[in-house]
């Protein structure tokens, strides 16, 4: 039996996070350099999209192209009588915040919840990577034009799973030639495979981690990988080579603590940034960041507790005591932004944080009426992993979200054009 990250829980998911943010070396660091402009106000992606009655949406991630702007997916999931269905979608979306699939692209369909369909640009195409099979279960990727023609169909497999059904939460990166693959294997640990934008396996599946599986964040500098995870209490960092070598394992974190969550990096100026949370008092959340050098050593003695998140209590209690889920952080003038759901009622928060790690800023409210939901289907039969997804071009940042505010899950999005000096 397929084993899942998080506890599938049947309760509604109140959500209520962002209370205060009380920066480390200054207790209340100004932000008046940092302004925030709504270009778009909330909208919801591909309005016109007419899936099976009954359907919800779930797991959505957006990345970026300079030339071709933004690729969002998502999985729609609906029930026939006991047995659920899972579609994969996509919306491409403009610089300018343009909906350019008003119906959405249908990419296909699957037969596990365990994944969240991811893309990135790569030899003048989307390549786009999501579970594909019944128990014989496969990565499939495909590419999709930039004027949205899926050009592989079925999508094509990169890597089986070991054993059946056992294929965990593929991500995808590219350094620009070659694009990589990293996926879990419930119960064997971590794999990778890398190919080339025409889909072709430059190197087979190659362990990464042994004994994990889970959520994972991937991102490239353009030469060589660096791959984040939650490994039982400890935030783990790879680097991986180009080649497919494995050259350096890091734990981010200082000493034990029962719960962390929401591992994320980035990569500026030559330098990897992981950010993750951490709940020391079962009554607060905390956020930490620790740099690395591109050989994955550190350059911080040790990671550094930038702020304090409270209302913590209310967000877990959804996912009970364990929780895991992708969060995205983008990079811009020396500063590192990444947005929570605010903690009562609709709306989204901004935080930020200096590059080197000396402050955080309080966080901003940007124009929106977000409406997070993370449970979907009549008794809450599962949760989706995506929380507040975001992904830059310069300023602009393109967030998503699954929405509520329709009394069933969609897809939301708003994008925002941040100012700031250093």
């Amino acid at each position: 039996m397929r084993r899942s990250i998080l506890m599938k829980l049947g309760a509604s998911f109140a959500l209520a996070l962002l209370g205060a943010c009380s920066a480390g070396p200054s207790d209340q660091p100004s932000n008046d350099q940092i302004s925030v402009t709504s270009l778009t106000s909330d909208f919801k992606i591909s309005p016109a999209a007419a899936p099976p009655p009954g359907s919800e949406f779930y797991n959505v991630s957006v990345v970026s192209d300079p030339d071709n702007g933004f690729l969002v997916t998502w999985i729609g999931t609906y029930l026939v009588e006991s047995t659920l269905y899972w579609n994969n979608y996509a919306c491409r979306v403009s610089k300018t915040g343009e909906i350019l699939d008003a119906a959405a692209i249908y990419l296909g369909d699957s037969y596990w919840p365990y994944y969240c369909p991811n893309a990135v640009f790569a030899g003048g195409n989307w390549i786009v990577a999501c579970n594909q099979g019944g128990m014989l279960e496969y990565v499939g990727v495909q590419r999709l034009t930039p004027s949205g023609v899926v050009l592989d169909d079925p999508p094509v497999n990169i890597c089986d799973s070991i054993g059946m059904a056992t294929l965990l939460y593929p991500a995808l990166a590219t350094n620009g030639q070659e694009i990589l693959c990293v996926m879990g294997a419930a119960g064997s640990g971590l794999y990778g495979v890398l190919f080339d934008p025409d889909l072709r396996i430059i190197k087979d599946r190659f362990p990464v981690y042994a004994d994990k599986d889970g959520i994972l964040k991937l991102v490239s500098d353009g030469a060589d990988f660096f791959l984040t995870f939650i490994d039982g209490t400890d935030v783990k960092l790879i680097v991986i080579s180009a080649d497919g070598q494995i050259r350096s394992v890091q734990t981010v974190n200082p000493g034990v603590f029962e719960r962390r969550f929401f591992s994320s990096v980035d990569v500026l100026d030559h330098m990897a940034y992981v950010t993750y949370f951490e709940d020391p008092t079962y009554e607060s959340m905390a956020f930490w960041s620790r740099r690395y050098s591109m050989a994955g050593e550190p350059a911080d003695p040790e990671a550094a507790r930038l702020g304090e998140l409270n209302d913590f209590r209310d967000l877990l209690d959804g996912y009970y005591w364990w929780m895991d889920a992708y969060m995205d952080i983008g990079s811009m003038n020396g500063r590192f932004y990444f947005f929570l759901p605010k903690s009562s009622g609709p709306g989204l928060s901004l935080l930020s944080y200096k590059s080197d790690l000396s402050e955080a800023y309080p966080p901003i409210s940007p124009d929106s009426q977000c409406r997070l939901q993370v449970t979907y289907g009549q008794y809450g039969y599962d949760n989706s992993y995506s929380f507040i997804r975001s992904a830059f071009l310069g300023n602009i940042v393109l967030t998503a979200w699954i929405d509520s505010r329709d009394g069933t899950a969609r897809v939301y999005a708003n994008m925002f054009k941040i100012t700031s000096g250093r």
